[in-house]
């Protein structure tokens, strides 16, 4: 993901005729008293008006960096970066009050959550999703990616993969990522590599994507594979 921010760079970019250093000062000044305010969303996320969704993400990760274990500025860096996205997910969860028995609300929201980070929130709501249209194969991916990469639950990711290929066994996406949790997360190559073979008859033009590239690299110097061949 791109999404660096590139305010502090000596050679400050330009918006709209001022330093992007400059934006963030002015917007961290107390209209009302004319001040300098340190605690300042823009200023504890060093970030400046019209800094892209990606970039304040990468802000917060920096921002709790350099936290460390400061309990208390870990709790202003969470505060500055819920007063930027609490709006957008007040629309979200607008339009799940209006109907909850609506899927596709209920799974926009789940991924709003994922995608600020909020995986305890979004997995809950990703089940909610699931109970209302079990064959929505993009609902069973996400949930599964999270239980993945963020849980490390990776029989129940296993469970969901193959719950989605059952719904949609041509899923290029679905297959590339169940072979990377059979090859990765639960060190079964054959079966990651089988997924990948999938992968190849439905798309073949995929001979040289990195991801297939790595899985024959792996066989390779893997004695099974030898002995089989």
């Amino acid at each position: 993901r791109s999404g660096a921010l590139s305010f502090a760079k000596k050679n400050h970019s330009k918006v709209h005729g001022k330093s992007k250093l400059q934006v963030l000062s002015e917007a961290s000044i107390d209209k009302t008293t004319g001040v300098f305010d340190k605690d300042n969303p823009h200023m504890i996320l060093k970030v400046s008006p019209g800094t892209t969704f990606l970039g304040l993400l990468a802000a917060r990760r920096a921002a709790r960096a350099d936290a460390g274990d400061d309990e208390e500025q870990l709790a202003k860096v969470e505060s500055a970066f819920r007063s930027f996205v609490d709006k957008s997910e007040a629309k979200f969860k607008e339009d799940v009050e209006k109907d909850p028995t609506d899927p596709v609300a209920v799974y926009n929201y789940a991924n709003f959550l994922q995608t600020i980070e909020d995986y305890d929130r979004a997995e809950e709501v990703y089940r909610e999703a699931i109970a209302l249209d079990p064959e929505n194969v993009d609902v069973i991916n996400n949930l599964a990616l999270l239980l993945h990469e963020q849980r490390q639950d990776f029989e129940g990711a296993d469970k969901l993969y193959a719950q989605a290929v059952e719904v949609d066994p041509e899923n290029v996406d679905v297959l590339f990522n169940w072979a990377l949790l059979k090859k990765d997360a639960l060190q079964d190559l054959e079966a990651g590599c089988k997924l990948v073979d999938k992968v190849l008859e439905l798309r073949p033009t995929l001979a040289e994507h990195p991801l297939v590239e790595d899985f024959q690299n792996s066989k390779k110097g893997n004695p099974f594979f030898q002995e089989a061949s």
